[in-house]
């Protein structure tokens, strides 16, 4: 029976504006559009749903709609393992070992190689041909994609008659569905027919219902590449029938006649008309192809029997929207978003069109959202469309690189439903290759080789000289890890990941062997995909196994499972060849240093430790200029999907303008007539071009944009679990100003970013499941912990607040900040009926702040600060509240010393008993044998220069103030060991801590010292330095060792100061390592120590003007942010110690939280700001 709907409101759309071009570019650049019909495949326009495809050429008089489903592949199931293989590994191993290449390729071609040699390939499935008489003279033509919904869409006038058609592929029903309109009633005349390349076919036109039917089945056409003999040997071996398929168009008519002619359906006279069309094929898993095609079309037609156009139409957008409306991105506009898209790509330069490369990338997640989907087969090499019956390489899965690029985008592009195909598919690949594991090689696990096809084949294939490759189940399991490191769903990583990986892993401790010297353990046979034939050991393989390995051993550390496994392979991978940098200072390729300067192959496998993988790293920067060098080899050219590549790996390097050149070789125009001949770009219809076409290439660009906006990949230390977000790493010069919204980053964070003229406007971050973040920009840094929901925003250059730029003095600065202290914390006032503050180092140098600002100020609410901070903790029998002696704290000291201020200011006695508490512990203090204060009671016979500034400044006070003159030799006597001890002279600086026994697990064991330079400590020392002397007596002998030891302080601070921005490193002598930043409580201890010195005396103004200038200018310009009325200090490293699980490396001072405000930096920046005071007056 015919179906007839009526006209429903959808159709409100002005047919008049889609014919005549009037539907223009959107803003956002998900629109391309051509005023041509295709005449080439790759000129046609891709819908799809997953499993159903088309290509919509968009034809006048003849419409062409060229139709695929996912599981119509050649062959059956069957295995692919070739028997009595692993009897031969021993020796093609000895061959590649004495260096028989030729041999050992020749044996392992008749032994080792997969039966039958070649796997099965992807086809098309049917032809939708609609045949429009007198419309060959159409006028104001133009066909387009909305990338935003999902919909093609083709508009023309004929003889003053608009004539409108619009083509979905929809998940929620199944079914392709096309749309024809005309703006005149009965203007509708046109025939449709159903057709397909495969020979064995049937059309049944089936009038009554409206439909047409093609039923067909796959003959296993690939057996012509076979010799005779092989053929016949494998038809016996595999018998029985191919894929069956069907097809079935569902014509729905509003006005007019529907008439049966033939093979065809004629659709005379209508207002308006529906196609539906559902395909399915006999497949229903990979060892299953007993389905009903027919039957499953059926089924779905008859579930739409009761939608009507704008029912489906709905539904599809709604589902295609949820997916793709997750991220935003605008690079920018120019004149040329206003032509068509194939004039965009005809134009030679392309850097002038940034809105062309988000076109790209918008492009890239509508493929990735339309050719897989859950339920669905996994994107091939073609996605899901290929009008072949012979398509290129099989249009399979290769697993060397070109599979795992079509998911590169899944995670980061926030599209990571789509991988469910890849993670079913690699279920799938488990239960095969643990059959390829024990038949080729005896081993444990799964394994899979270059090439994957339906029936999920395992074993090498094509040829020894690069079939043999076991990494790609390896690489396949990055993709299940990073999906952990995504979302860190324990559930998935315990359910699907874990085990996966594991039995990968247990394939490489059963398959790796000794190099030839013992030495190291490496892969193989194998090949560095695919150059340079068979090997043993190309660097490719160890990168991806150590990667496994890792990756394993962490998720059983997360998973509290397998301890055992973990630590054999801890040993098995510290044992696997390292990375090698080769005579050209290149990252070789292999073992041996054999790589050639003057090649040009497409493929960079031995940089997958750069992208994807991530051993190769800023971090790692003699390896990843190495690889730099290599690339540069390599050079810009290659095939659209090497193209792709290249940018993700320029992103790595940091080189946005490098990237961004190859964007543009990617965006070179393949002329679709040229069938396979030049080099990769892109076809009119935005298809990479290998050429010919391959899909990856479009997912490489826009997984390469997102790596070009932000990195994830690293945690800011290797003793941190707080991931580094790198935000605009690789921001090309020319995308001047722009934004993405919705781009994921690992650890479980979304991220949206606005730059302007080529600096950072805005970031604003959210946490799906809660989690610590480091934002880095530039030099500015910022920690983050969110909770579940939580988002937090900042403002340019990383600040979430204003920059602070007014013209202020330095004193006025300081009462500022201390006015913003007491507003923000509040902590050392009462509240309520409890006391809020407490005795801590801390607040007690923020005390001895307040009294500067009263000495410098005479305004009395500082002095009246300060007490609020003291007295709050001063006990009426004497005591100090939670102040335990016994512990021998060095810490609990500081507050003495503004104790002792106040107590000479106010004469209040009130004060005498702490002071005196706190002088009996350091005269019980436990010390080292030649008399230095142990840091605590249980840090044994250690000496930190933070301890130092906490007990000296206040023993000095002391004993001015109470007359006990021999306590000032033990004063210097402190400061003189902690110098003999910890000064480096070559440096010129002091190391954090000694360990007088050596027994420390962060201790040198013939120094004793601790590894590292930290700001904060030897601010410490120097602030104990120059507050000592305030007390010393001009004529004690004493002064002048302090002075000296100031003086070379002085000048070892000076020489690590940061030319570019005036302040200091976290970690002093490693200023630009990556993951250093720049602190503010050493910079601010260092302005003060330097600033009071040369007000004192004690240093050289004309050495030292220009070290305290920049640091003070520093400070402001790049540390104090204004929100509000509070004056804010960034990039604070929280706190910092030694002990056995702080390790004083350059990493553990790394993975210390940064934040704002904290009181061991606001302290000295009030100080300073007080000593640069009367530093500028003298200057003027």
């Amino acid at each position: 029976m015919i179906k007839r709907f009526g006209i429903t409101r959808w159709l409100s759309f002005s047919v008049m504006a889609l014919s005549l071009g009037l539907i223009g570019q959107s803003a956002e650049e998900t629109t391309l559009w051509y005023n041509e019909p295709a005449e080439h495949w790759t000129e046609a326009l891709p819908v799809g749903n997953g499993s159903l495809g088309a290509m919509v050429f968009g034809g006048k008089e003849l419409e062409h709609l060229q139709l695929n489903e996912d599981t119509l592949w050649t062959g059956q199931p069957h295995e692919y393992q070739h028997e009595g293989a692993v009897d031969h590994l021993p020796e093609i191993r000895r061959l590649l070992r004495a260096g028989d290449q030729d041999a050992a390729e020749a044996l392992a071609m008749d032994t080792f190689m997969s039966i039958p040699l070649r796997q099965k390939w992807y086809q098309p499935m049917s032809d939708l041909l609609m045949e429009f008489k007198g419309h060959e003279s159409a006028t104001n033509y133009r066909r387009e994609l909305d990338l935003d919904t999902a919909i093609s869409r083709v508009g023309y006038e004929v003889g003053g008659v608009e004539f409108a058609r619009e083509t979905i592929s929809s998940y929620p029903d199944q079914v392709i569905g096309q749309r024809i309109v005309s703006s005149q009633k009965g203007a509708l005349d046109f025939s449709i027919r159903l057709t397909t390349e495969h020979a064995l076919h049937e059309v049944k036109v089936l009038g009554k219902q409206g439909r047409i039917l093609l039923t067909g089945q796959v003959e296993d056409i690939s057996l012509e590449r076979l010799s005779e003999e092989q053929a016949q040997y494998l038809g016996d071996l595999y018998e029985g029938e191919g894929i069956r398929f069907a097809t079935q168009v569902e014509v729905r008519i509003e006005g007019g006649k529907l008439k049966r002619k033939g093979d065809r359906l004629l659709v005379v006279g209508a207002d308006a008309a529906t196609l539906l069309i559902s395909g399915a094929t006999s497949f229903e898993n990979y060892r299953d192809i007993s389905g009903d095609p027919v039957a499953k079309t059926n089924a779905i037609l008859e579930q739409a029997e009761s939608k009507d156009y704008a029912s489906i139409r709905s539904a599809q957008k709604a589902d295609h929207e949820a997916l793709f409306s997750r991220m935003e991105i605008d690079l920018g506009t120019s004149e040329r978003s206003q032509l068509s898209t194939y004039d965009r790509l005809r134009e030679e330069d392309k850097t002038q069109d940034p809105g062309l490369v988000s076109l790209l990338f918008n492009y890239g997640r509508y493929l990735l959202i339309s050719s897989s989907r859950a339920g669905s087969q996994p994107a091939n090499l073609q996605g899901i469309w290929n009008d072949q019956i012979r398509p290129p390489w099989g249009s399979k899965y290769t697993v060397n690189i070109n599979a795992e690029m079509n998911y590169w985008p899944t995670e980061v592009a926030n599209l990571a439903e789509t991988a469910e195909p890849l993670f079913d598919m690699i279920d799938d690949l488990v239960e095969s290759g643990r059959k390829t594991a024990q038949t080729h090689y005896g081993a444990r696990g799964w394994v899979l080789h270059h090439n994957t096809d339906l029936w999920r084949a395992t074993a090498p294939i094509n040829n020894s000289n690069h079939g043999i490759w076991p990494a790609g189940g390896a690489w396949l399991c990055n993709h299940l890890w990073e999906r952990y490191l995504f979302t860190g769903d324990e559930a998935f990583l315990k359910n699907r990941a874990y085990p996966v990986m594991k039995e990968a892993a247990l394939f490489f401790m059963d398959t790796l062997v000794e190099d030839n010297n013992g030495q190291w353990l490496i892969s193989g046979p194998s090949n560095s995909p695919e150059h340079g034939g068979l090997v043993m050991g190309p660097t490719m393989d160890h990168q991806i196994i150590r990667n496994l390995y890792a990756a394993v051993i962490e998720a059983a550390k997360v998973l509290d499972v397998d301890a055992e496994l973990a630590s054999e392979l801890t040993a098995q991978r510290n044992r696997i060849a390292p990375n090698q940098i080769g005579q050209h200072g290149q990252l070789q390729e292999w073992l041996e240093d054999e790589d050639d300067p003057d090649n040009r192959h497409r493929h960079v496998s031995h940089l997958w430790g750069v992208f994807p993988g991530k051993e190769i790293t800023q971090r790692t920067p003699e390896l990843l200029e190495a690889a730099k060098q290599s690339l540069t080899f390599r050079g810009d050219g290659g095939t659209g999907w090497s193209l792709g590549w290249k940018i993700a790996l320029w992103a790595r390097f940091r080189d946005g303008d490098h990237a961004h050149k190859m964007i543009m070789t990617q965006l070179n125009f393949v002329d679709p007539g040229y069938g396979s001949k030049g080099g990769g770009g892109m076809y009119p219809n935005l298809f990479d071009a290998h050429p010919p076409f391959q899909i990856d290439g479009n997912f490489a660009a826009t997984a390469a944009v997102c790596e070009m906006l932000l990195q994830s990949h690293e945690y800011v230390s290797t003793q941190s679990d707080r991931r580094e977000l790198v935000l605009l790493p690789a921001l090309p010069g020319l995308w001047k100003s722009g934004s993405i919204k919705g781009l994921k980053a690992r650890g479980g964070f979304e991220v949206d970013l606005s730059w302007q003229d080529s600096r950072l406007l805005s970031v604003e971050i959210s946490s799906v499941k809660g989690g610590k973040a480091r934002l880095v920009y530039g030099d500015r840094v910022v920690d983050v912990n969110l909770k579940a929901g939580e988002r937090a925003s900042f403002g340019p250059d990383l600040r979430n607040t204003l920059a602070y730029d007014a013209e202020q003095s330095p004193l006025e600065l300081s009462q500022w900040m201390m006015r913003s202290t007491v507003e923000r914390f509040q902590t050392w006032l009462p509240a309520g009926e409890e006391v809020a503050s407490f005795w801590d180092y801390g607040l007690g140098m923020l005390a001895v702040a307040n009294v500067e600002l009263y000495r410098a100020s005479g305004e009395e609410k500082w002095l009246d600060y300060a007490e609020g901070i003291i007295r709050p903790n001063m006990l009426e029998d004497g005591s100090i509240r939670r102040y335990e002696l016994e512990k021998y704290n060095v810490d609990l000291v500081k507050p003495g010393s503004a104790a002792i201020d106040l107590y000479k200011i106010t004469g209040d006695e009130v004060y005498k008993a702490p002071i005196e508490l706190l002088r009996k512990q350091m005269r019980e203090h436990p010390r080292t044998e030649e008399g230095g204060f142990w840091h605590k009671k249980k840090y044994e016979s250690q000496m930190w220069l933070d301890g130092l500034y906490m007990a000296s400044p206040f023993l000095a006070q002391y004993a001015a103030t109470f007359e006990e003159p021999e306590l000032f030799d033990d004063v210097v006597n402190q400061i003189a060991l902690m110098d003999k001890h910890a000064y480096d002279a070559e440096k010129g600086l002091h190391y954090h801590a000694w360990d007088e026994k050596r027994q420390q697990s962060w201790a040198d064991a013939e120094t004793g010292l601790s590894d590292n330079f930290w700001s904060r400590s030897i601010g410490w020392y120097g602030m104990a330095l120059v507050d000592v002397l305030d007390y010393l007596p001009e004529d004690y002998a004493g002064r002048d060792t302090v002075v000296e030891i100031l003086g070379r302080w002085a000048k070892g601070v000076k020489k690590y100061q940061d030319a570019d921005t005036g302040l200091w490193w976290q970690v002093t002598d490693a200023g630009g390592k990556t993951g250093n930043y720049l602190e503010a409580s050493g910079s601010c201890m260092f302005v003060y120590v330097l600033s009071k010195a040369v007000n004192r005396g004690y240093l050289d103004r004309t050495v030292f003007e220009d070290t305290i200038e920049q640091g003070w200018t520093g400070i402001k310009e790049r540390l104090l942010d204004v929100d509000g009325e509070l004056l804010k200090l960034a990039q604070c490293c929280r706190v910092a110690g030694l002990s056995d699980s702080r390790d004083g490396s350059f990493d553990y001072y790394l993975s210390e939280p940064v934040i704002f405000n904290d009181l061991k930096g606001v302290g000295p920046f009030i100080r300073a700001g007080v000593e640069m005071e009367a530093f500028e007056k003298a200057l003027n």
